[in-house]
């Protein structure tokens, strides 16, 4: 049968097979006007500079960096033999996906090096690159101009959590995945099997993060624009009914108590900081991020304004569920944690992993705004490659400049008390269950149970090495344990103000509360206290619990506090 032409004499899609994917940018070289020789150097261009990157962000930027924070939750008690274990949440989150990467990974590497673990995270942001330039290619983009704009956000360091921190595999996945479904459910004609396999991406993407549901929504709302509500429909329903019965499933563990805020003043404050950040982030130059605005403003309209429906339909749904997708997100992180900036601060919104989501859904947008510009004024290219580039630097030195715990030297730091906690004699003296550290977010989740399994099952290599002070604080955090919370006692007589130092010898298992923070020093034989330890947290606990007999404990006020209040044995 011949082809049916439009009346501009373009060939109609023929629904049975898919054939207007081709139309909307699959034929890539075509579509932008680019010589075929020349879409292939872009492309061979591009995917170089991936691999090189990877090896640059991986032994370089990320050199020094170890476990912390939630990604303990990845390990400590999980089991690919539990299947209750690999559906429970994480913080809140649905992420058997990640923990199940974990699992393997520690399977086979153990706990000695963190190279693997890091190497997936920044795997999957290079991947999550490489979908953003395809999502632009079918949209039109020309080669080089989606080249150029997703390779800006190869080494944003503005977003650096997201690329070097292990933890973040969860969201980086739901992305991934999310793209996936997107770019696959992408096409017209009926319901075939790149269908499935998009379904199939979109339910690792819930079972990912959170971040999953929204990815969900954008490739609704693409799917509804290219293909109409039925289409929408089926690529989302399913997904929305796979998450509502795991989270049915699992209310007794998720969190019963509402964390969102419906502050709308505020919301509207988060998503204009949020905003400045994204545009701080790919340009920190003012008169730089004025014309990146210009272009991304008039580009659009240049792009999007002169396109009947069928044509908008056909090759802009992707950038632009992307790009409505990008406020949905923000608005939905800004509902969740808006109360964060109460006791965390004003530049919560500016959260290095927020940003980076955001910009990652922008940048389609910002791709066919420039392909738009560039080919209306094509003298204009250099000047708009200098405006996108002119970011890159400040990325670069952005990984320097890193948050506290994803800095190389905090996470250095928690390395060597792991592995002196693993070394030390006490470590098979007290329970399990005890936390050794549980004032850093992360190792709050590591128990002596958990270091004696990867010890006994060559996972992790105790070390002799560290520093006397790191050494003083794994004795001393055996010692007297901290975990749980307690209301101060009702009396006054109960809790005393101390302002000079306590000395006591507790009996093994008494139990005290810390109202504040204190230091604690345990006593030597020649007299003398070894290094005082920090104790006391808002997130930590404020229950001491003596694991020893024979013991000599001085208790002290914190560093620049006069003060501190100890209550008597429970």
């Amino acid at each position: 049968m011949a082809p049916v032409l439009d009346q501009r004499g373009h060939r109609e899609p023929d629904a049975r097979s898919g054939d207007g994917d081709r139309d909307a940018g699959e034929n890539k070289g075509a579509a932008s006007g680019a010589p075929d020789w020349s879409a292939r150097a872009a492309l061979a261009t591009f995917v170089v500079y991936l691999v090189v990157a990877f090896f640059v962000l991986l032994l370089h930027f990320g050199e020094g960096h170890w476990f912390a924070g939630d990604e303990w939750g990845f390990l400590v008690g999980r089991s690919l033999s539990d299947p209750i274990g690999l559906l429970t949440p994480q913080n809140q989150h649905w992420s058997t996906v990640p923990i199940v990467i974990y699992q393997v990974l520690y399977a086979l590497f153990g706990l000695d090096s963190y190279l693997p673990y890091m190497g997936v995270t920044i795997a999957l942001h290079l991947t999550l690159v490489a979908l953003l330039r395809v999502v632009m290619r079918r949209a039109g983009v020309g080669p080089w101009v989606a080249t150029l704009v997703a390779s800006i956000f190869v080494l944003f360091g503005t977003g650096e959590q997201n690329i070097l921190l292990g933890v973040q595999i969860s969201m980086v996945a739901s992305m991934v995945f999310g793209l996936v479904q997107l770019v696959l459910a992408d096409h017209d004609g009926a319901w075939n099997r790149r269908d499935w396999f998009g379904l199939a991406a979109g339910a690792l993407a819930i079972m990912s993060s959170s971040i999953g549901i929204p990815m969900v929504v954008i490739v609704g709302i693409a799917v509804l624009i290219r293909r109409g509500w039925r289409a929408a429909a089926l690529q989302t329903i399913p997904l929305g009914t796979l998450y509502v019965v795991w989270y049915v499933s699992q209310r007794g563990v998720l969190s019963q108590s509402p964390t969102g805020s419906a502050d709308v003043a505020g919301i509207a404050g988060w998503v204009g900081t949020a905003s400045v950040a994204v545009l701080d982030g790919l340009t920190p130059h003012p008169a730089v991020a004025a014309l990146l605005v210009v272009i991304f403003v008039g580009g659009l309209a240049l792009a999007w304004l002169p396109f009947d429906r069928d044509r908008f339909r056909r090759t802009a749904a992707g950038p632009a569920a992307l790009l409505v997708g990008s406020l949905v997100l923000t608005v939905v992180i800004a509902f969740q944690r808006l109360a964060l900036i109460a006791f965390a601060g004003p530049d919560i919104p500016r959260s290095s992993r927020y940003i980076a989501m955001a910009t990652a859904l922008a940048l389609p947008a910002l791709g066919v705004a420039t392909d738009a510009v560039v080919r209306r004024w094509r003298w204009s290219a250099p000047l708009v490659a200098v405006v996108l580039l002119a970011g890159i630097p400040a990325n670069i030195e952005a990984f320097s400049n890193a948050e506290l715990f994803s800095t190389a030297e905090f996470q250095q730091s928690q390395r060597q008390f792991v592995l002196a906690v693993a070394a030390s004699p006490l470590l098979r003296e007290v329970p399990r269950d005890v936390r050794p550290d549980p004032l850093v977010y992360g190792p709050d989740l590591v128990t002596v149970g958990a270091v004696i399994d990867a010890v006994d099952q060559g996972k992790l290599q105790p070390a002799t090495d560290v520093e006397r002070a790191v050494r003083d604080k794994a004795e001393m955090r055996l010692r007297m344990s901290q975990s749980g919370f307690e209301a101060p006692l009702a009396t006054a007589s109960d809790c005393t103000t101390y302002r000079e130092p306590l000395v006591f010898e507790p009996a093994r298992g008494e139990r005290f509360v810390l109202d504040g923070g204190a230091t604690l020093s345990l006593g030597r034989d020649d007299g003398k206290y070894g290094t005082p330890i920090a104790y006391g947290s808002a997130t930590a606990g404020n229950v001491i619990t003596a694991q020893f007999d024979g013991m000599r404990i001085r208790v002290t006020p914190p560093g620049g506090q006069q003060t501190f209040i100890w209550c008597e044995p429970l």
